[in-house]
């Protein structure tokens, strides 16, 4: 599990109106709840498929065409 300066720096970043020192104030049991569902939203993000069920694997365009 990553450490808790973690996931308090990544809930803080994500949304705006949260700092460290509110975040403090809430119940675990909801920054946990907040935190596993940002994890499983980016998870779900970057495993995208096709529709007969080939993963799409997005990379950065390179620009060496020619």
């Amino acid at each position: 599990m990553q450490s808790l300066f973690r996931i308090n720096h990544i809930l803080c970043t994500t949304y705006p109106g949260l700092d460290p020192i509110r975040l403090l104030d809430q119940p675990w049991e909801d920054v946990f709840d907040l935190a596993n569902g940002l994890m499983d939203y980016r998870n779900q993000e970057k495993k995208e498929t096709t529709p007969d069920g080939k993963e799409i694997i997005l990379r950065p365009a390179d620009d060496s065409w020619f």
